[in-house]
């Protein structure tokens, strides 16, 4: 249950800040998604949402880190010019936490249009 609703929160996530980046003109280079279990919501999302592994950058006893995107193959995923979503460790606490901690990075043009 616990995966069903944090692969729930991402996509809620990922699709509210598409939304307002179309708006505003601001780009979303990534979503980070911060899990105590990366390898099961990285393989949930996969099958839930026929998203692949593109990449993992970090992956050490204490830490991984999965990038997915979509595309129904590794090498389709990789080409695909959505925002891709990034899966990390989150240290357990003693505090039961109900969702992920997500966060979102923007690209913010600077340029401005004068009248």
């Amino acid at each position: 249950m616990r995966l069903a609703q944090a692969a729930v929160a991402a996509g809620v996530l990922a699709a509210a800040t598409v939304a307002m980046a179309q708006e505003s003109g601001i780009r979303v280079r990534s979503i980070r998604v911060l899990a105590t279990g990366p390898v099961e919501i990285a393989t949930f999302c996969e099958k839930a949402f026929g998203m692949s592994e593109t990449r993992r950058p970090v992956e050490t006893p204490t830490f991984t880190e999965i990038v997915i995107n979509s595309g129904s193959t590794s090498e389709l995923a990789r080409k695909a010019t959505t925002t891709p979503i990034v899966i990390a460790t989150r240290r357990e606490t003693r505090r039961p936490v109900q969702w992920p901690r997500s966060s979102s990075r923007y690209r913010i043009s600077t340029r401005r249009s004068r009248p």
